[in-house]
């Protein structure tokens, strides 16, 4: 059999069918569900989700949910674009599929419907929500747009001032809307690792207001960097290592400083037009608070103004998915998979990104 799990909001939902939904109460309940209908994993053939844009933290327990039923038994998970299961049972016209992200803002698409063909004018944006009354303005005043979703609803009133309609909730789930994806062979990824996250969360916002100030590493610094290392990697790098990097006119090797203290560094040596990066690290105590993604945006903003580089690329342990979802908010994306990288035979993955 097939299901069809919609996790993007709180409430969430699990379909057996295109006709056949369970709404839920709240996301974490899909698995309590599916136990209640007494669906045996081993009979479930494939697991149909959404997996974004939407709520942050349901997205999240969504995926983790659909993975800990697929993984033992190999089943492929295929992850729909939320927008694409808003618009699949709408009528014809341009679509602008909205969904709430915080105040007065929402993840958006445009689509155009016509003759039982979609097209796609953009998808997985956001707007401020006059922002995006302007876009439907200039673009679409006299097309009639369709605005649907939980974010036109949210804001049906701004929406309704300016002379625009918000299209009344579908009568079919979204969940059973992916089964008609499925179908027709619409665009999915197989087995996600992350869902689509298009903006971090309020509490990693919060985090990100924290300042800190990155600047070149000295020689001083790598005793205060092997504390970092040695306490937060498996193999750490001894102190020749850093050593020889920061000696070497090919490389570039920084620290991040909070309060007069090391809380993260980076290293990374130019090889002919690319640029590897070798290691990077944050103190364990300052985890979570956007110290890393300000030394990765550092980085690739040095490297823009190098004429000579054209490209970074890295690796990191298959198993650190938190090092994936870094890399990927970072715009760097899968290249491939080094067999038995590290010690112990662990796989790397090959992130990659032009500069």
């Amino acid at each position: 059999m097939i299901i069809g799990i919609d996790c993007s909001s709180k409430e969430g939902g699990l379909a057996t069918d295109e006709k056949t939904f369970y709404p839920l109460a709240w996301v974490e309940d899909i698995a309590a569900k599916i136990d209640e209908l007494g669906i045996d994993s081993k009979d479930i053939e494939k697991i149909l989700i959404t997996y974004g844009p939407g709520s942050f933290t349901s997205l999240r327990v969504g995926l983790v949910t659909a993975q800990g039923l697929a993984l033992p038994r190999n089943i492929p998970i295929l992850a729909y674009s939320t927008f694409l299961a808003m618009v699949e049972d709408a009528p014809e016209g341009n679509l602008i599929p909205l969904i709430p992200a915080r105040s007065n803002v929402v993840y958006a698409g445009h689509y155009k419907k016509a003759e039982g063909s979609l097209e796609e004018i953009f998808r997985d944006k956001i707007f401020r929500i006059e922002d995006l009354i302007f876009y439907v303005e200039t673009n679409l005043k006299n097309a009639n747009p369709i605005i649907l979703g939980s974010g036109g609803e949210k804001n049906r009133e701004s929406l309704e001032k300016r002379g625009f309609s918000v299209f009344a909730k579908s009568s079919n789930p979204m969940a059973c809307n992916l089964f008609s994806l499925y179908r027709n062979s619409c665009q999915c990824i197989t087995n996600p690792v992350a869902p689509l996250y298009i903006s971090s969360s309020a509490a990693i916002r919060k985090r990100n207001e924290v300042e800190i100030e990155i600047r070149e590493m000295t020689e001083e610094d790598i005793k205060y960097i092997l504390e970092i290392e040695q306490d937060v990697f498996p193999a750490p790098w001894p102190y020749e290592v850093f050593y020889t990097h920061y000696l070497s006119d090919y490389c570039i090797t920084v620290v991040a400083e909070l309060s007069g203290n090391v809380v993260g560094y980076l290293v990374g040596c130019q090889e002919d037009s690319k640029f590897h990066l070798r290691n990077i690290a944050v103190s364990r105590v300052h985890w979570r608070k956007g110290f890393g993604t300000k030394l990765l945006s550092f980085i690739l903003e040095e490297l823009k103004e190098n004429p000579g580089i054209h490209s970074c690329y890295l690796e990191h342990r298959i198993s650190n998915e938190g090092a994936f979802e870094l890399y990927k908010s970072s715009g760097f994306t899968f290249e491939g998979i080094r067999k038995d990288y590290y010690k112990k035979g662990e796989d790397a993955v090959i992130m990659g990104i032009k500069c």
